[in-house]
């Protein structure tokens, strides 16, 4: 809570840190379960964990199977953070588009290299068999597990006004606030409240995570760029050829961001009810 009432992003950076601190901790320990064997037949913590969370590998390659569809809808979940992109650029020391441009590729750079290591890690380990919290997959005696999930749980507490400013925000924007509601700590209590009830309610990270990035993110991430691009472009009055390319380009990406979006929460919805 004390974090959530801040009302400067530049007091969160040290916390932020931590939290990508925690996530590295997360993958060593992913990666020495990996590699140790320890949940293969035979091994320390397999027969601790339910038959449906032990290791298992098929023998059939779908390269083009819809079914990885989800999986790309939570990919577009895990690098969303565009509607805080304003609040980052303002509050940057010595804000220009250089230099933000610049931190934008080392955080997503590095955000993208942490993901692959990690589900790659997971997925090795547990194959089809890799619940979308893979954590889940862990022993419970298994003490380097028992550390990435304190782990996660630090990284998730610190790092969630980082989201939570964005529905913050979003939310008194949407209310067109009095600037003493924005000075105020209601809103945030009250949201924050609400926010933790709905979580308490739901289990299924993955169905969330794919919904969630099915369509919200394909809406901030492909179709409203796109269109906010193409009507700038379109109202300019010294339009390039180069432009009109880029417009014919962003506006196919983004056709084809709703098209991968839409199936893979349409995937994910089935899923889930069968």
């Amino acid at each position: 809570l004390p974090l959530c009432l801040m009302k400067s992003l530049h007091n969160l950076a040290p916390f932020s840190a931590a939290g990508v601190a925690s996530v590295g901790i997360v993958l060593v320990a992913m990666l020495v379960r990996c590699l140790d064997g320890s949940y293969n037949e035979g091994g320390q913590f397999h027969n601790d964990i339910s038959i449906d969370h032990r290791p298992e590998f098929g023998h059939e390659n779908h390269a083009f199977s819809t079914a990885v569809l989800p999986f790309a809808c939570m990919v577009y979940q895990g690098l969303l953070m565009h509607y805080n992109s304003p609040r980052f650029f303002v509050e940057l020391k010595d804000p220009t588009i250089p230099r933000f441009a610049q931190s934008t590729v080392y955080a997503f750079g590095l955000c993208t290299c942490l993901y692959i290591a990690i589900a790659a890690a997971g997925y090795l380990t547990f194959g089809s068999n890799s619940d979308s919290y893979i954590l889940n997959n862990y022993s419970p005696n298994d003490p380097l597990a028992t550390v990435g999930r304190l782990c996660v749980v630090f990284s998730t507490v610190i790092t969630y006004p980082l989201a939570f400013f964005g529905v913050r925000d979003g939310c008194l924007d949407l209310l067109d606030a009095p600037q003493e509601w924005r000075d105020g700590n209601a809103i945030s209590v009250i949201l924050l409240i609400a926010i933790t009830v709905v979580a308490m309610l739901i289990s299924d990270l993955g169905f969330i995570n794919a919904v969630a990035g099915g369509l919200f993110c394909t809406l901030l991430c492909c179709v409203i760029p796109a269109i906010m691009y193409r009507r700038a472009v379109w109202k300019s009055l010294h339009k390039t050829r180069g432009q009109r390319c880029e417009v014919l380009l962003v506006l196919t990406l983004m056709v084809l961001g709703v098209l991968l979006g839409g199936t893979g929460v349409y995937k994910s919805i089935a899923r889930a009810f069968q």
